[in-house]
């Protein structure tokens, strides 16, 4: 008896010392690290998940369409958000396509700032996001002349607007003469 308990009582002092050191080197303090350098064998796991930069802005696509007079609609999303049920806590195949767009779009704003633009229309992230969109807004087999805006906003804080990080140019049936794409109109996300 005296055996099982000593091996019970050196179990759980062993485990509790291993949550506390867990939970220990979770904190944003770098005093912490030490712990972790100090671990030969990797037993201390990191779960800083958004270290060392956290994400601090979304990344959206939005279109408008031009009309027949040569005015541009206003815009709207490419892909407004799914209504969410409770299925989808473990089912929902159309957040990857969701996911997808989310992801070129920010790419496509990285790369709006480095490279050339030409370099930007010939990229894959570019193509993927025009054929979505003309995918998107494409009426009876054909699809209208139509511009897409890539837009930065903090996601829920109210206080930061969004800003224009990519304007394509007219795409869609070619021109027929219609003015070029004035500036955006406000976007309200």
């Amino acid at each position: 008896m005296e055996i099982r308990s000593l091996v019970r009582g050196g179990s759980m002092l062993l485990f509790s010392g291993a949550l506390t050191l867990t939970v220990l080197s979770q904190l944003p303090s770098h005093s912490f690290d030490r712990m972790r350098r100090r671990d030969l064998f990797g037993l201390i796991p990191n779960w800083k998940f958004f270290a060392p930069v956290p994400a601090t802005s979304d990344h959206e696509v939005f279109h408008r369409l031009r009309n027949p007079d040569g005015t541009w609609q206003d815009w709207q999303r490419t892909s407004p958000p799914a209504a969410r049920r409770f299925l989808h806590l473990v089912w929902f195949p159309g957040r990857r396509a969701d996911k997808g767009v989310f992801d070129h779009a920010s790419e496509l704003a990285q790369l709006a700032v480095t490279v050339d633009p030409v370099e930007l229309v010939l990229s894959s992230s570019y193509r993927t996001i025009a054929a979505t969109v003309g995918r998107s807004v494409r009426v009876e087999g054909e699809t209208p002349v139509h511009q897409f805006a890539i837009i930065t906003h903090a996601g829920s804080d109210d206080a930061v607007l969004p800003e224009v990080v990519l304007l394509s140019p007219a795409l869609g049936a070619p021109s027929d003469g219609a003015p070029a794409p004035t500036p955006l109109s406000p976007v309200v996300p």
